[in-house]
């Protein structure tokens, strides 16, 4: 299954910030059935990251992904599996010096109609879950490891420039 730029759909979400989507294969941890994979379809914005049911459910519903929490990508590491054959695994594991604590999540950058009326922590991500991600081609597997890396890197090299920035102007 190819990706696809999302810059090439009629897409309600777009905006001038990277956006990649496709399908992945997500790891559902269950405690007494066991561990299944579960394939999803991913939307990365800047450095959020978005899953929904398939692509059909993204295009009718942007505004309500699975996860209404989006997975911020600069609290997290990417590490990958040593298997040269398919499937090949990215895991985004809690980066070192991330606490357990909650982020705020940008609802706002999906459609305001959603129609969701969670209240409590429904803006709310925890930062310490470890994600276990598989494709199934080595193309796949590049692309997304790139794609995750640019995203990690450059929320990295803009939080830093805007330390740098405060700290100047003070």
């Amino acid at each position: 299954v190819p990706l696809i730029p999302l810059g090439t759909i009629d897409n309600p979400l777009s905006s001038k910030s990277t956006e990649e989507s496709g399908y992945l294969s997500l790891k559902v941890v269950r405690r007494f059935t066991g561990d299944t994979w579960q394939r999803r379809f991913f939307l990365l914005r800047g450095s959020l990251l978005f899953h929904y049911k398939d692509k059909s459910s993204y295009i009718s519903n942007p505004g309500k992904p699975i996860n209404r929490r989006p997975l911020e990508l600069s609290s997290y590491s990417l590490q990958t599996s040593t298997s040269h054959s398919p499937p090949f695994e990215l895991i985004l594991q809690p980066s070192e010096g991330t606490s357990d604590s909650l982020i705020e999540d940008t609802q706002s950058d999906l459609h305001s109609d959603s129609g969701n009326t969670d209240s409590g922590d429904a803006g709310l991500a925890h930062r310490s879950k470890v994600w276990h991600l598989r494709c199934d081609t080595q193309a796949e597997f590049a692309h997304w490891l790139n794609v995750f890396s640019i995203a990690i890197m450059r929320n990295d090299s803009s939080r830093s420039n805007s330390s740098s920035r405060s700290v100047v102007g003070r």
